[in-house]
């Protein structure tokens, strides 16, 4: 049956006045003290109820004290109330309207005088929950916490509510290397369980251990041997090559088993080297069977030692220049690739599209050098840093290619009035003016003029051999001959017929051997040639070429060359031997032109870090200071404006369309002056 007393507390949030009346009715006044309780309705607005204090906390109201009653200002909010967010019996957040005081004593957050209970007033906390993460030492540790800071650790999230136990985050079962036998019979390792190591027959080397080199030795091999009984028969028996050895059997080779015919005498056996897909393997066999594999016998009764069948020398990809400058692959060994100035890549590797190719496209440059203009392939950016003139991607450096300066001298002439002058010009132009060329490099002195040229005896190849003819240095060189010295006569034994015959090394199964004979049988032999008239004197066929070593060039790059070219291009040798993995080459610093989105900076950096940040190396020894990138005067700057931007860009490219942008002043409007305005921009002049 129904309490009429709660019935009647139901009726009065809709009739007060009458649930004033029965509350404080003879019937229940007695029963319980009640008081004003301001409550929120379901549309948010503050209401005033005359209940008991309990009744009024159960609705989450404010109870204004016993005997209060409700009046127009009751309920009022004033400053010192607002919103305040209390954790339930349940754990949920919940929003009353209450005073900083109340809030305080219910353990709330108070969210301020003034302010109500909106949807985003108490926002509901994120739910945790046992988490299982990896630690340092590799254990697994248990933590409460969210599911999205569970995932950035990498861990397992068990679910919201749940909590840490003891069996909520299980340790792996340890695991450790373990020694198994493949279906090769060779030793391999893997890290497993105990429980699994035993299930494969393995050895199980502990908890914690890894598969280092020497976790898991391998037997020795074995095979079958055949050995000599105390009777004289011969017997097979499974051993080790050592231990057959040992017994003056002869082994069969690693693997090989104990049949009724392994040690048969059919025929002598012998040493037997056969070429497999690992190299030279040596197997006792007789000389048919030997044939029959493709194999060297070495003879009858010979064994398999140790240099019975010599390893040939491993070869590998080697990139060579050819005599057209282009760069080619061949496969060689290791020496042969350094002899011919080539870059081996290593034993066993191959010629593909991309082993010997160049990142950048290369062409023929023109290097000035102490011994006159040399030509080189290389890009046409390490041309322009070496100071070279660059003759276009994929030109080769061909005897025209870099053409040399025509050497100049003193020159003595005679004049219009007779009287002889001197005049610093070349041979050829000395020699239309009938005078007497002095000599390349010579300078117009006081008396050059007055001096008689010097003759002597000069060697000169013809069609009929070697004949002497008495002449200058200068006419002799010019000749190709070989000058005999100032004041030498023509006698019979000047020019001497050479002998073409000499020493050539030739490598043949049992080393390099020393022969003499002329340079064109020593080639198809494939031997190298000593020279005309050497002869095979003790160590003619020794290895005599120069030490080389790292040499680190003014530019910060490292070569390995001899001491002598080293210091001929100024270079700082690292010592023979010594290779550019080894060297530490101090890298120069120049001035480097970056383009940025407000134009071209200038910065000092080394050609790498230039490179790097995809600026133009303006060279080195140069400094930001004195080189700089200012446009001023800039060639690209093609709008005149004094600043280069993508302006002068626009402005370029709409000249171009229209055909009247010669940049490089050829006559032609064409893609180089593309490439050149390109480049200019790029280096922000």
């Amino acid at each position: 049956m129904t309490n009429p007393l709660r019935l009647v507390r139901r009726l009065c949030t809709v009739a007060l006045a009458a649930c004033a009346a029965l509350l404080f009715s003879p019937a229940t006044a007695s029963a319980q003290t009640t008081g004003a309780c301001c409550v929120r309705t379901n549309t948010g607005t503050i209401q005033c109820v005359v209940v008991s204090p309990e009744m009024c906390r159960e609705r989450n109201g404010i109870y204004r004290g016993d005997g209060t009653t409700c009046t127009n200002t009751t309920c009022a909010l004033t400053p010192s109330s607002g919103a305040c967010c209390i954790r339930t019996s349940t754990g949920a957040i919940q929003c009353i309207v209450t005073s900083e005081a109340i809030c305080r004593e219910r353990e709330g957050v108070y969210r301020g005088n003034g302010t109500t209970c909106t949807d985003n007033a108490c926002p509901q906390p994120t739910p945790t929950g046992a988490c299982c993460v990896r630690t340092a030492t590799g254990a697994i540790q248990c933590v409460v916490t969210t599911a999205a800071i569970c995932r950035e650790r990498e861990g397992v999230y068990r679910g919201n509510g749940t909590t840490c136990t003891d069996n909520a985050c299980p340790q792996p079962t340890p695991t450790g290397a373990c020694c198994v036998r493949t279906a090769t019979g060779t030793i391999q390792c893997v890290v497993t369980t105990a429980a699994i190591c035993r299930e494969r027959e393995g050895v199980y080397r502990g908890n914690g251990t890894t598969c280092t080199d020497n976790a898991c030795p391998q037997p020795t091999p074995t095979g079958a041997c055949c050995v000599r009984t105390a009777t004289g028969t011969i017997q097979c028996v499974v051993t080790t090559a050592a231990i057959c050895r040992e017994r003056e059997g002869v082994y069969r080779g690693n693997g090989t088993t104990c049949t009724n015919t392994t040690c048969a005498i059919s025929a002598p056996t012998g040493a037997c080297c056969v070429r497999t897909d690992a190299g030279i393997r040596c197997v006792v066999t007789s000389a048919e069977s030997c044939r029959e594999h493709g194999g060297v016998f070495r003879g009858p009764n010979t064994t398999c030692t140790d240099d019975a069948c010599p390893q040939p020398t491993p070869t590998g990809a080697c990139c060579v220049r050819t005599a057209t400058g282009t760069i080619q692959c061949v496969v060689t060994t290791a020496a042969i690739c350094r002899e011919r100035g080539g870059v081996f890549r290593g034993d066993g590797t191959v010629c593909t599209n991309t082993t010997c190719a160049i990142s950048a496209p290369t062409g023929a440059c023109c290097v000035r050098t102490d011994d006159g203009i040399r030509c080189v392939v290389t890009s046409a950016e390490s041309c322009r840093e070496h100071g070279g003139v660059f003759r276009g991607p994929n030109t080769t450096c061909t005897d025209n290619a870099c053409p040399q300066p025509t050497p100049t001298g003193a020159c003595c002439v005679r004049t219009a009035t007779g009287t002889i002058q001197c005049v610093v010009t070349t041979a050829a132009i000395c020699r239309e003016r009938g005078g007497v060329f002095r000599g390349d490099g010579t300078a117009c002195g006081n008396d050059i003029c007055s001096r008689p040229v010097p003759t002597g005896a000069c060697c000169i190849r013809t069609p009929n051999g070697v004949t002497c003819v008495v002449t200058t240095a200068q006419v002799c060189r010019e000749r190709d001959g070989v000058f005999r010295g100032d004041g030498s006569a023509c006698t019979p034994n000047s020019c001497p017929r050479p002998d073409l015959r000499g020493a050539c090394c030739v490598r043949t199964d049992n080393g390099v051997v020393c022969v003499v004979t002329s340079v064109e049988v020593c080639r198809e032999r494939g031997g190298v040639f000593r020279g005309p008239g050497s002869d095979c004197a003790e160590g003619a066929c020794r290895d005599t070429r120069p030490q080389t070593g790292a040499c680190c060039l003014a530019t910060g790059q490292c070569v390995v060359t001899v001491a002598e070219r080293c210091k001929t291009v100024g270079g700082t040798y690292g010592g023979d031997g010594t290779t550019c993995r080894d060297a530490k080459c101090e890298q120069p610093t120049g001035a480097c032109c970056i383009r940025t989105g407000d134009g071209v900076i200038c910065a000092d950096l080394t050609l790498a870090e230039c490179r790097q940040r995809g600026g133009v190396f303006r060279g080195f020894d140069t400094d930001c200071k004195t080189t700089g990138c200012r446009p001023a005067g800039c060639p690209c700057d093609w709008n005149g404006d004094g600043v280069l931007d993508r302006d002068d860009v626009n402005a370029f490219l709409e000249d171009y369309l229209a055909g009247d942008a010669d940049f490089n002043s050829d006559g032609t409007t064409d893609p180089s002056d593309l490439r050149a305005f390109i480049e200019c921009y790029q280096s922000g002049c």
